[in-house]
C-alpha cells in the first residue's frame, strides 16, 4: 500500500475510505479529461492478500479473505459508482497469475462475496507456469467460462522470448521455451502467440493481451539493474527495428472465432516517408494499390506528445501526399499511420 496509508493498514474501514476516494477521485479525474478507461482491473496478479504493507508483504505469502473481499469490493464500488457519474460503462476484471490458480481463487472470491465483475484475466508465461500448456490453458478458459457464466475470460498477460542473449545490464527475467516452439527465435515466438490466441478464441475466451512488447533497452533502470528486463521478449531487435516475422504479427493474425478483422497485419501496412527539412514539408508515398480507404496521420515526439494530426484518403491508386509540418526543433519524430482502426505502421524521422 502506499506509504501515507501505513498508519491505518490495520483500520479497515479507514483502508477502504481511502482506496475509494483514491479509486473514484482517480477515475472522475479521468472522466472530466475525457480518457475514462473501459475496463478496470482490481489489482494486479491478486493471488494474495492486497494492500499489505511493506513489513507485511514481505513476512510471506499471506490471504485474509475477510478482509481482501471488502477491500476488493470497496474498489469495484468505486468503479461503478464512478461509471454512474460519468454516465458510462466501465467492465470490471480480477487479474489471476496462472491458470491453474483459477480456479481455487475465484472459488474464493465468491465465497466471501466478491462477485460483481465481468471479466476474469489471467497471466499465463510458459516460462513460469509450465507444465501447463496452450490446450491446457484452454481447457481451464472452457471451464471458468461454464462455471461463471456471463464472465468473460481473457489471457492479460503473456510473454515468449524470441532469443536468449541479452542487450544490456538488467537480468534478463525469462529463459524458457517450450518443446514445438525451440529454440527461441522470431518465428517461435509468433507462432506460440497466434497458436494460444487461436486456443482462447477456440474455448470461448476473448482474446490476448502482451507484456510487454515494448520494453526495449534504455538507460532506465528498476532496482535490479539498468535497462531491460525482457528485451529479448519484445517485439522489437536490439536496435529496436521490429523483429521480421516476429511476435508482433500475432496481433494481426486472421482467426477463427475473432470479431476484429484488418484489411492486412496492423504492423504491415507499407508506406515511406520522405522529409524536406528545409521546407518543412512531409511526404507519405506507397506504391499503386497498397494503400486504400480511410486513414489518420499523427506526428509525435520522443515522448509521446501528439504534434500534427491528418485525415487522407487513399484510393487504390499509387499514394502520395504532402502535409506541412509545424515549426519543429531539431530532433527525432515518429509518423505513425492508421487504417481501419489500428496501427497501421509508424516510421521515424529526423530533422537536422
Amino acid at each position: 500500500m502506499p506509504a501515507a496509508w501505513e498508519p491505518v493498514a490495520d483500520d479497515l474501514p479507514a483502508l477502504q475510505d481511502s482506496l475509494y476516494n483514491y479509486v473514484y477521485g482517480t477515475l472522475t479525474s479521468l472522466a472530466a479529461a475525457g480518457l475514462l478507461p473501459e475496463m478496470v482491473q482490481i489489482g494486479n496478479e491478486t493471488n494474495k492478500g492486497i494492500m499489505q504493507t511493506e513489513a507485511a508483504d514481505s513476512a510471506g505469502w499471506a490471504l485474509d479473505w475477510g478482509r481482501n473481499a471488502a477491500l476488493f469490493n470497496t474498489g469495484i464500488r468505486a468503479v461503478r459508482e464512478a461509471a454512474t457519474v460519468a454516465g458510462r460503462d466501465i467492465k470490471i476484471a480480477l487479474h489471476i497469475a496462472g491458470p491453474e490458480n483459477a480456479g481455487w481463487l475465484l472459488d474464493g472470491f465468491t465465497e466471501h462475496g466478491v462477485t460483481d465483475y465481468d471479466v476474469i484475466g489471467l497471466s499465463y508465461y510458459w516460462a513460469w507456469h509450465q507444465p501447463t500448456t496452450i490446450g491446457r490453458t484452454g481447457a481451464i478458459i472452457a471451464g471458468l467460462r461454464r462455471d461463471y457464466a456471463g464472465k468473460d475470460v481473457m489471457i492479460f498477460e503473456t510473454g515468449y522470448i524470441w532469443t536468449t542473449e541479452s542487450n544490456d545490464d538488467a537480468d534478463n527475467i525469462i529463459s524458457e521455451v517450450q518443446d514445438g516452439y525451440a529454440p527461441a527465435s522470431p518465428d517461435a515466438q509468433r507462432r506460440w502467440l497466434i497458436d494460444l490466441t487461436q486456443e482462447v478464441y477456440d474455448r470461448g475466451g476473448a482474446g490476448v493481451l502482451y507484456w510487454e512488447p515494448a520494453w526495449v533497452s534504455s538507460r532506465c533502470r528498476t532496482p535490479w539493474g539498468r535497462g531491460s528486463h525482457q528485451e529479448h521478449a519484445a517485439f522489437f531487435d536490439f536496435d529496436s527495428n521490429l523483429l521480421d516475422g516476429g511476435g508482433a504479427e500475432f496481433l494481426g493474425y486472421d482467426y477463427a472465432g475473432s470479431t476484429s478483422r484488418r484489411p492486412y497485419p496492423i504492423h504491415l501496412l507499407p508506406f515511406r516517408v520522405y522529409v524536406r527539412p528545409d521546407a518543412r514539408v512531409l511526404t507519405l508515398v506507397a506504391e499503386g494499390g497498397e494503400l486504400q480507404g480511410r486513414l489518420r496521420l499523427r506526428l509525435t515526439d520522443v515522448n509521446g506528445r501528439t504534434l500534427l494530426r491528418e485525415k487522407m484518403t487513399a484510393t487504390g491508386e499509387e499514394f502520395r501526399r504532402e502535409v506541412t509540418l509545424p515549426a519543429l526543433p531539431r530532433g527525432v519524430y515518429f509518423v505513425t499511420l492508421r487504417a481501419g482502426g489500428g496501427v497501421g505502421g509508424t516510421r521515424k524521422i529526423i530533422l537536422n
